[in-house]
């Protein structure tokens, strides 16, 4: 069951979605900037702090956090330090699984509709643009058996949503062999069974503006955390994109949807600077070394500004 901190008069059981919850309005110059993020533990020191200067900085209305590691009153303490007025929760069950929802209510609505331990299925509406859509906010298993659940909670989904509808989230899973670099031998079986959802299902990639990897660990790099809409969202916000920011005490990055059209900062390009004090940390001709080795100059100096600032 889903714990939620909501006006009383919003409160809901779960249910599943039936057709048209609010009106689809035309699209404005206002869009909401919803972002996802594997966070791998919301309990640490500083981690409200972290998450408070991102939403700040990329104006984000809804967020999704997967992976919290904690739950029960813990969560609630912790939620209740993030800035937002309001959240809908899937309890985290140990280190594993989890999926918040935070947004403030002043400007946006949150409707829950129904949720398993591995998706949560809500309806957003964005009052200052009048829009409404259905959204996702996925964290799929590690393992393919278990996530066979999550393309069946997809599947019934999309056989009943008639509305624009985005999912986004943490899928644990990637589309072909070139969402992956590095480790060991890829799962085919696992990337078919990913790949027969979204399309059976008749989802499209919204298309992600820069590199396309989400989690890195030492020399493995892979695509995990996507975003797909269906043909009615896409027609009705035909300039969205998703932007992978630089990650932050995660091995995760943090995914968010922007449109670049009523949102254009987001689009321009940030410079890296050399900082010279951190040539006085110990570890710094290791993070040169590494960043550097079997790569060409271009390679090695994106890996440096990343891992320099991670």
């Amino acid at each position: 069951m889903a714990q939620m901190n909501l006006p009383r008069k919003n409160k809901a059981t779960p249910r599943r979605t039936q057709g048209n919850l609010f009106p689809v309005w035309p699209r404005s110059q206002s869009f909401m900037i919803i972002a996802s993020w594997n966070c791998r533990g919301a309990g640490g020191r500083g981690f409200s702090r972290i998450l408070k200067e991102i939403v700040n900085k990329h104006h984000i209305d809804v967020f999704c956090l997967v992976e919290p590691r904690i739950s029960g009153n813990r969560a609630d303490t912790v939620m209740r330090k993030l800035g937002f007025s309001h959240w809908i929760r899937i309890e985290a069950s140990g280190f594993a699984g989890g999926i918040w929802c935070l947004w403030n209510d002043a400007k946006i609505k949150v409707q829950y509709l129904s949720s398993n331990t591995q998706i949560l299925h809500c309806s957003i509406f964005d009052s200052n643009s009048q829009n409404s859509s259905l959204v996702s906010f996925v964290y799929g298993e590690t393992t393919p058996l278990k996530r066979k659940g999550l393309w069946d909670s997809i599947s019934s989904l999309a056989g009943v949503v008639n509305e624009p509808w985005i999912l986004l989230g943490d899928f644990n899973a990637y589309l072909s062999p070139h969402n992956k670099t590095g480790g060991g031998n890829i799962n085919w079986n696992s990337i078919h069974d990913f790949n027969n959802c979204i399309n059976s299902c008749g989802l499209q990639e919204v298309p992600v503006v820069g590199d396309i990897f989400t989690w890195e660990r030492g020399a493995i790099k892979e695509r995990l955390d996507w975003t797909f809409c269906n043909s009615h969202w896409a027609d009705a916000n035909p300039t969205t994109k998703i932007f992978h920011l630089l990650r932050f005490k995660s091995d995760h990055r943090v995914t968010f949807l922007v449109d670049t059209v009523a949102n254009p900062s987001h689009i321009k390009v940030k410079h890296f600077r050399y900082n010279a004090a951190w040539a006085m940390e110990e570890s710094f001709s290791q993070l040169v070394a590494q960043s550097w080795e079997n790569s060409t100059w271009q390679e090695g100096s994106k890996n440096f500004a990343i891992s320099a600032l991670a």
